[in-house]
């Protein structure tokens, strides 16, 4: 019996640091999967984030951004600069704000009309009625004060921000056309949708 006992307790203890070994290789072999699968993880949000910016590229959204900066936030700034000037400027050569009013709202719409036909976006066509909307209403109520607002004199005074001017002028009147061009080419699209719509089913009638 003596010489039992020590030879179980040897047993025990090499049986327990058996059991400690064990589960802390089980444990680094926990970590180094839980590891490699946080790589993964990120190596595939990375992999994500590239597809999505790749495509983002590709599908030309750069070109309308650049057209909302570019015609929507230049003659609104313009128009603000502008209209803070009045006091200091004799208007004798004057820029009607419904012009610039209808540009800017113009330019807007056949921005978003573009957005919907590469996106397919339908709160976009909403959005381009509600600004064709208000666009009609406030050519009416820019008419109504045109005797009261007016933009700057490029000429007349010290004070007037010439820069300012010619560069609303410019803008309201390039962005006017572009817009216009912008809903031409929408037309034409959506008349020439229901054009092929008709023949497929004159074409589904007669076949």
């Amino acid at each position: 019996m003596d010489n039992y006992e020590p030879c179980t307790s040897k047993e025990s203890s090499f049986a327990e640091r058996n059991y400690i070994k064990r589960t802390k290789e089980e444990q680094k072999n926990k970590r180094r999967v839980q590891f490699v699968e946080e790589k993964q993880r990120i190596v595939e949000r990375i992999d994500s984030f590239q597809t999505c910016l790749r495509n983002f590229l590709n599908s030309g959204a750069l070109l309308y951004i650049f057209a909302i900066i570019l015609y929507l936030v230049l003659p609104i700034y313009a128009l603000v600069i502008g209209y803070s000037n009045l006091d200091k400027c004799n208007a004798d050569s004057r820029i009607p704000s419904w012009l610039c009013f209808k540009s800017t709202i113009l330019c807007s719409f056949g921005v978003f009309l573009y957005i919907h036909r590469f996106f397919k976006i339908d709160k976009v066509t909403q959005m381009a009625f509600i600004l064709s909307t208000w666009s009609v209403i406030g050519l009416f109520l820019s008419f109504s004060s045109l005797n009261k607002i007016d933009f700057e004199d490029p000429f007349s005074s010290k004070y007037c921000n010439k820069e300012v001017y010619f560069t609303s002028f410019s803008v309201s009147i390039i962005g006017f056309i572009i817009s216009i061009s912008f809903i031409l080419i929408k037309f034409f699209e959506l008349t020439n949708e229901i054009a092929t719509k008709k023949k497929n089913n004159i074409y589904r009638v007669l076949g």
